[in-house]
């Protein structure tokens, strides 16, 4: 085989790599095992290859590359007519970034019925690099737009990385008395570093991901946890108070047959006492509601925290308590913390549904002092290692109802906007 061949070789096993990962971009999920889709990326290096090196004729590159890219694009979930459209996407952008690179580095004329006279292996490794640049490219958008933030670390590699790969494979491949062996050695490490620097990017993103997602639950749970308290606690008054009823009213029977009202007054009086019922700042009928926004702003009053409720919702709404417990426990528990920094600490919730749409505001006092990155608002809790992990949770709950948070505020009052569509 000769020197271009092998790395030509060499360069389709990493655009198989490009293409998978490209394909990837449009599909989240597969119809079929990992091994029949990892084959089907052999079949397509091997058949690419073959027509390439043997039969040379642009046409019939063309024809192959679609047909084997259209087949491995309904292993995917989605419509054969998605299948086509991503194939030619695929096809077309690939062979667009190869013309041209060709058409800038030689003087070319291309006949779609001839085989092809243009051979350089720099051009080769490169236009796979520049390839694989584009693909992460794309992707770096495709995160954008789902809302998790690139670092500009990565945007920056990209480009240090193409850009020193071609400086780094240019005196290689332009030396006259370069070795077949020196070819190779430099070919396979030039795109294996770029595999490698990425792969291990796309690593270190999914366990920082993860860590994220186990705070997130970890924040949820903890609303779960304050419900169950507070159903143990309902029950155990119950308890208590089913126990010692007979023995409370027995007196009360022997003094009403008696006609003693003042000492029945006086009685009931000390009974009410023993146990004490805590105030109940919502009564809407949404026993969800009514109990979280109840135990949370209970724990404000205890804290000298004036609180003012106003609830228009009906008694039942199709969203789950854990969702309710996740976006109202949150939103009250950064406004808690916030009033508590400042010298007149107060608390106003506002909710009320409207034509299919769920309005939660809550207003709070604060100090002027906000944490913010990169123009979003953070949680201030004095828990840095859980630092706005809260609206993440409030965020990720949104997202499944179409759901929107706003923040608004001025030197001395914060509110937070709610709307959920039903």
């Amino acid at each position: 085989m000769t020197l271009y061949n092998i790395v030509y070789l060499i360069g389709n096993i990493f655009m198989a790599f490009v293409i998978h990962k490209y394909i990837h971009i449009f599909y989240s999920s597969s119809k079929v095992n990992d091994l029949i889709e990892k084959s089907a990326y052999v079949v397509y290096f091997i058949s690419v290859t073959i027509v390439h090196c043997f039969i040379k004729i642009p046409i019939a590159v063309l024809i192959v590359n679609l047909i084997l890219l259209f087949f491995i694009s309904i292993l995917y979930d989605g419509t054969l007519k998605k299948a086509l459209v991503v194939s030619l996407i695929i096809y077309f952008s690939m062979a667009l970034i190869e013309t041209l690179f060709v058409l800038l580095t030689n003087n070319f004329m291309l006949n779609l019925m001839t085989p092809l006279k243009y051979q350089s292996e720099f051009g080769i490794i490169i236009v796979r690099i520049i390839c694989y640049a584009f693909v992460r490219f794309l992707n770096g958008f495709k995160n954008v737009q789902s809302d998790i933030p690139l670092p500009k670390s990565y945007w920056l590699s990209l480009f240090v990385i193409l850009f020193g790969t071609i400086l780094m494979l240019y005196p290689l491949f332009m030396s006259y008395n370069i070795s077949r062996l020196w070819a190779i050695i430099g070919s396979s490490c030039a795109l294996l570093i770029n595999i490698m620097t990425f792969y291990l990017y796309d690593k270190i993103s999914d366990l920082m991901q993860e860590k994220l997602n186990i705070c997130v639950q970890q924040e949820q749970n903890r609303f779960y946890e304050n419900q169950v308290e507070i159903i143990v606690d309902a029950l155990e008054k119950i308890k208590m108070i089913r126990h010692d009823l007979k023995n409370k009213l027995s007196p009360i029977y022997d003094l009403a047959k008696e006609g003693n009202n003042n000492e029945i007054i006086n009685q009931i009086s000390s009974f009410m006492e023993f146990y004490p019922i805590n105030k109940n700042y919502v009564e809407s009928g949404n026993i969800a509601v009514d109990s979280i926004l109840n135990y949370k702003l209970y724990e404000a009053y205890k804290q000298n925290i004036k609180v003012s409720t106003q609830i228009f919702i009906p008694k039942d709404l199709p969203f789950p308590n854990f969702d309710m417990a996740a976006i109202l426990g949150n939103l009250l528990d950064n406004a808690k913390e916030a009033t508590l920094k400042t010298n007149n600490a107060w608390i106003e919730c506002k909710i009320r549904f409207d034509r299919g749409r769920l309005f939660i505001e809550i207003t709070n006092s604060y100090n002027g002092q906000l944490c913010k990155q990169k123009e979003k608002f953070l949680s201030i809790k004095t828990n840095k290692e859980n630092h706005g992990y809260g609206i993440k949770s409030i965020q990720n709950t949104l997202k499944r109802y179409n759901g929107e948070i706003e923040f608004w505020n001025d030197e001395s009052k914060f509110t937070a906007k709610v709307m959920i569509y039903v």
